[in-house]
């Protein structure tokens, strides 16, 4: 986590590191997370993501209100009190025995929801415990060992993370970890081990392992049994990194089917409950990607990248023989090409959270920057991407920070920055953070009207003149250019908040405006910026990125610009533009 100094014009109160405490065979042992090779069992996974939410809800709270959130005990972790469940208040919440902490008040502002750890029980507490030393604040998590039912792994683990089984409704899990062999164990108790036909291979994948397909003949078979019969809800999710576009399975047996699509979408369905369906999203190749379906009884809910793309109303039970299940292939067609991890099956609905933080977990660190632009005064602005690398935006001539005027965003935004459209902009320091090989993605909300002149630059990375990228306006329009090339031109009729979204997947070139795409081309070659600055409101209509003035400036408002090392997907643009932060 980033240690925010007081150089930086930050009260004490604002000074966070938020770390996180895992009870370990009942022990208190300090571990600060960093991104993980995820060995670890599918609730620690859960749980280090939900411990990030804690901590990002408290974070923005604190620096909001100058203040803890009430409630919060003051000491060391001997005094840490379980965190209670947002719909308990009162005396039920704080009083003995349970002598809890309710951070209810800092639902939905700072928090979409108050997690509950996947194994508790009871209506009260969550699982979770929160202190405070009073300058750092802590959140504590159970980890699976510590659970009395956990029974150590035989051999080395040289992460020191947990190898145990499933619970809950998880009852198959195929990690895809293994290094040798034709057989794929199943995390659940290895009742639904698979076998690796024709060839499949183990290479390295999102977390550790994968397998890896060949298009022609390669899959992975799970023999029948009677765990997928007669279901009246189930999730199943993978993460999948496809190489070509084809009709190819993810998974499939004979009661439900999830497909790669020719054109990038997933198609899906269950039989006698709902027909052949299509994602809005289409995936990129050479990116992994996170698809999930869900299915409680009522509705059928496919997420891309933990966010939603479609729901359709549907009920009733699933096939009483489902037949074998296959990884990559009908069992005898439509072979997938590419690599497939970290497959999951569910006998009942889990929620849109848990869906959520599965696929947080591969995307960790795929945020490079983010400045929330926040701060309400001063010359900089924060990265609060949670990237190791801290890349403070610093804002020249001026600009004014706007209370009054903020985009329709569903979390705490007190600001944004108004830009005079003659000299004002901001710069980020060069770094190879900002060298996009394969794929990025940028995201900013800006008040756009229709009387923006020429060349009034959002947010760019200009190797010399029009090389690398650029997000501008002109005559009315919004532009993105690439490396010399116009790749984007969407005209704007009225005056208002938008949400403007670039993403180059490696293949095509995406315009985004609000949650409509509105240009999409086919364009094979990285940026050429090479790390270069960003620059903020403004661009370089000439010359080259030498470290001096732009010249080509906005007059407007902008607002929390978010910068991706990957292509995001539709699901994920929808989600953004409809004022919610991404899982």
């Amino acid at each position: 986590m980033k240690r925010y100094h007081s150089s930086q014009g930050f009260t004490l109160l604002e000074i966070l590191i938020v770390m996180v405490i895992l009870i370990i065979l009942f022990g208190l042992i300090f571990v600060k997370l960093r991104p993980i090779k995820h060995k670890g069992q599918a609730y620690d996974i859960e749980r280090m993501a939900e411990v990030k939410s804690i901590e990002s809800g408290v974070t923005q709270y604190i620096i909001d209100n100058l203040s803890l959130p009430s409630g919060t005990p003051i000491g060391d972790a001997s005094v840490a009190k379980d965190i209670c469940q947002e719909s308990v208040t009162g005396a039920s919440c704080t009083g003995s025995p349970v002598n809890g902490v309710d951070l209810s008040s800092l639902v939905p502002v700072f928090l979409q929801t108050i997690p509950v750890d996947p194994a508790a029980t009871g209506s009260i507490v969550t699982g979770y415990k929160f202190y405070s030393d009073g300058e750092d604040v802590y959140a504590i998590a159970p980890l699976i060992s510590a659970l009395p039912s956990y029974t150590p792994p035989t051999g080395d683990d040289d992460e020191g993370e947990d190898e145990s089984g499933c619970a809950g409704s998880l009852i198959a899990y195929w990690k895809l970890d293994e290094t040798t062999g034709t057989s794929s164990t199943d995390e659940c108790g290895g009742t639904h081990n698979g076998t690796l036909l024709n060839g499949a291979t183990w290479m390295s994948g999102l977390f550790d392992n994968a397998i890896k397909l060949d298009g022609s003949n390669d899959s992975i078979n799970i023999p029948t049994h009677s765990d997928f019969n007669s279901l009246n809800s189930f999730t199943t999710s993978a993460w999948i990194l496809p190489y070509t576009l084809n009709d190819s399975r993810i998974i499939q047996n004979d009661a439900l089917e999830m497909t790669f699509y020719s054109d990038g979408r997933v198609r899906f369905s269950i039989a006698g409950i709902l027909g052949n369906y299509y994602s809005i999203s289409k995936l990129p190749v050479n990116h992994w990607s996170h698809v999930a379906i869900d299915y409680d009884g009522s509705n059928v809910k496919l997420y891309i990248n933990g966010a939603l793309d479609i729901s359709l109303v549907a009920s009733g039970t699933t096939s009483s023989d489902a037949g074998d299940l296959n990884i990559g292939s009908t069992g005898s067609s439509n072979y997938f090409s590419g690599k497939i991890d970290d497959v999951r099956f569910y006998n009942s609905s889990i929620s849109a959270s848990e869906i959520g933080t599965l696929a947080a977990a591969g995307f960790d660190g795929s945020l490079v920057a983010y400045w929330k632009l926040d701060e309400g005064s001063g010359n900089t602005s924060a990265d609060s991407s949670g990237s190791t690398n801290e890349h403070f935006l610093t804002l020249y001539n001026n600009p004014t920070w706007e209370a009054s005027s903020t985009p329709p965003t569903n979390y705490s935004n007190p600001y944004s920055i108004n830009l005079d459209g003659s000299n004002d902009y901001g710069r980020v320091a060069s770094h190879n953070d900002f060298t996009f090989p394969e794929g990025f993605s940028v995201s900013l909300w800006a008040y756009l009207d229709t009387s923006m002149p020429y060349g009034g630059g959002l947010v760019g990375s200009q190797h010399f003149y029009y090389q690398g990228w650029m997000i501008y306006t002109y005559n009315n329009s919004v532009r993105v250019y690439i490396n010399n090339e116009l790749k984007g031109n969407t005209s704007i009729s009225s005056a208002e908040w938008k949400l403007i979204t670039l993403v180059w997947d490696g293949s095509n070139v995406k315009l985004y405006i609000n949650s409509t795409l509105t240009n999409d081309t086919v364009y094979g070659t990285a940026p050429n910026s090479g790390g270069d600055s960003i620059i903020i409101g403004g661009m370089y209509s000439s010359g080259s990125d030498t470290g001096g003035n732009p010249s080509s400036f906005f007059n407007d408002k902008i607002d929390d610009i978010k910068i991706f090392n990957r292509p995001l997907s539709f699901a994920e643009v929808q989600r953004i533009a409809s004022g919610n932060p991404l899982p």
